[in-house]
């Protein structure tokens, strides 16, 4: 006889469920039975494959062993707000409501009550369920909880219409938005509730999230890097649990009924553009139930989701500005690979190369294999430019030219916003990492080295270009933005200290580093460091000197979340008693 699902905040939602491992295989294999039929015996292997490799969650055993011992990470501790200090928020959780199992509901309801933070509505809109049991359950827990304020829709809203009405029914000034069937986690409303109150500027705010099965157990854990636009435009990186302030959100209308299913994306992306500050809550808020029908469960579900995602991102960039030619589909579900339109007239680009004049004549060709009518401009060895008023490449020692991933650079020239564009080095069939984080104190790591070339990585992190703090080792397009932003008083150099250094000064100034998966060089040289200490380098302090206040104070992570990925999702070992 199966066992019954664990009450919502109870303390069997600590990663130790009662599920059995070969239950948890038996309950897959429905999913694996729908995505074998979808994509045939062919694809079936390629993604088995595929997913031995990619390293986009940690073992189910890792993650557990990691809940056991708290949780804890690199980054220092959340603050939780009491309910009764002066000026605590009241926060209004909208949910709306669609043939929702009522047990399912039941236990979202118990995750918020158990909540140590008390300032808190839940905003029900039941949008046509026509079930007697579920409309009986939202009246019997209204009645107990005065904090239920609830509306049953007379004819179908669909999800962004039903939020909507969810909102109208809300009082406090900050919205949270859940799922019929998730799971807030244990303390999260008091640290969003913390972070509203400590900044007062604050409009959008995600936490991280994992998925919890029907049985209580909890995985697929995903760590978010902090506030990246172009990130958010290949997926929606944010989705659970995305918080934004009310006046923010009546200022953008609303959810909008035409991109259901991928409603959330276009508001956060419309949200991104219009915050007056973002950020990143560095806890798992949030538990994605994962069954029967969910994408949680498997990413053949609900097709048209994704495609309403994809006219949300071509909405955006041309919000934007951004000179977009195509959203196109790649392997992964729900992750779009953005094409920009060829920059005219023809490319010139400056050369800063490590090398000789052998060198000079392959990286010609392969400009020239690259984009029809580009060429070099002036070219300069074993130094990097002063200054440009072109694109410039840079080019460490032993990296060896490529056409196809000096095409993916330079179709980024045309995109406003952008300051250098990075590709990153292979070695066998691994990268030799996807970009690097920074820390306040210096410390620079490379984030997830070693991840094989076509794998997803961490929360998808290799799979789309991003923003990262820094980047080195391999080809950089550093455009003329980037050149302008640089401090003054320090010469950059073409070897990984020297990148380093120059991209983290053109993040930090507005200029941002791009870090491109498809951008993929062979290096000659062995696999270098994973780390640098920055604060060494004599351009460090005049670097940060010009910061503006609170820099590292509302990124410490600077695009790296948990530092770094908690060990590429190995989980952490130093917290962890042996």
């Amino acid at each position: 006889m199966p066992s019954r699902p664990p009450a919502a905040g109870s303390d069997r939602h600590d990663g130790q469920g009662a599920l059995p491992s070969f239950r948890e295989f038996l309950s897959q294999i429905p999913r694996l039975g729908r995505y074998y039929r979808a994509h045939g015996a062919a694809g079936f292997i390629r993604r088995a494959a595929r997913a031995v490799g990619e390293r986009r969650w940690p073992p189910t055993s890792a993650y557990r062993r990691w809940l056991q011992h708290g949780g804890v990470s690199p980054r220092s501790a959340v603050p939780s707000l009491r309910d009764d200090t002066p000026g605590a928020p009241l926060l209004s959780l909208l949910v709306p409501v669609h043939r929702a199992e009522p047990g399912h509901l039941r236990q979202l309801y118990a995750s918020i009550a158990g909540q140590g933070y008390s300032r808190w509505e839940l905003c029900l809109a039941d949008d046509v369920s026509d079930q007697p049991e579920l409309t009986r359950l939202i009246g019997q827990l209204a009645a107990a909880d005065a904090r239920i304020r609830h509306v049953r829709l007379e004819a179908r809203h669909g999800i962004s219409g039903a939020t909507n009405r969810a909102a109208s029914l809300a009082r406090g000034n900050v919205l949270l938005f859940a799922d019929q069937d998730d799971l807030l986690a244990d303390r999260v409303l008091g640290q969003v509730a913390a972070a509203f109150a400590a900044q007062p500027e604050l409009d959008l705010l995600y936490t991280d999230e994992d998925q919890i099965t029907d049985w209580g157990q909890r995985l697929a854990p995903v760590f978010k890097p902090g506030p990246s636009p172009f990130l958010a435009l290949s997926f929606n990186y944010l989705t659970h649990l995305l918080v934004v302030r009310r006046g923010l959100f009546e200022r953008l209308g609303g959810l909008r009924s035409a991109f259901d299913g991928a409603q959330d994306h276009d508001l956060a992306l419309r949200a991104m553009e219009q915050a007056r500050a973002v950020a990143c809550l560095p806890v798992v808020g949030y538990h994605w139930r994962r069954s029967r029908g969910s994408v949680a469960s498997s990413s053949t579900h609900k097709p048209w989701a994704y495609a309403a995602g994809r006219r949300a991102v071509e909405e955006a960039c041309r919000r934007r500005g951004l000179p977009l030619a195509a959203v196109q589909e790649t392997p992964i579900a729900g992750v779009s690979d953005l094409r920009w339109e060829p920059p005219r007239p023809e490319i010139v680009v400056d050369l800063a190369l490590a090398g000789g004049a052998a060198e000079v004549e392959a990286w010609t060709a392969a400009l020239g294999g690259a984009a029809r009518g580009a060429r070099f401009g002036r070219v300069t060895l074993d130094r990097w430019p002063a200054a440009a008023e072109r694109p410039t490449l840079v080019v460490p020692a032993g990296v060896q030219p490529d056409a196809s991933s000096l095409r993916e650079l330079l179709s980024w020239t045309g995109v406003p916003g952008v300051g250098v564009v990075a590709g990153s080095l292979r070695h066998g069939r691994r990268r030799a990492d996807i970009g690097w984080s920074l820390r306040a104190d210096g410390l620079a790591e490379a984030i997830a080295p070693g991840l094989a070339r076509w794998a997803a990585g961490p929360g998808l992190l290799g799979s789309a270009p991003r923003e990262v703090a820094a980047a080195a080792g391999a080809p950089l397009l550093v455009l003329p933005e980037a050149f302008a932003h640089a401090p003054v008083g320090w010469s950059p150099t073409l070897d990984a200290m020297g990148q380093l250094m120059f991209t983290f000064a053109s993040s930090a100034r507005g200029a941002p580093a791009l870090f491109l998966p498809r951008a993929v060089f062979t290096s000659r040289s062995p696999r270098g460091p994973t780390r640098a200490d920055l604060s060494r380098h004599a351009g460090w302090s005049t670097g940060c000197a010009a910061l503006h206040e609170g820099f590292w104070v509302a990124g410490a992570d600077r695009y790296c979340p948990r530092h770094p990925l908690l060990d590429a999702l190995g989980m952490p070992a130093s917290p962890i008693p042996a």
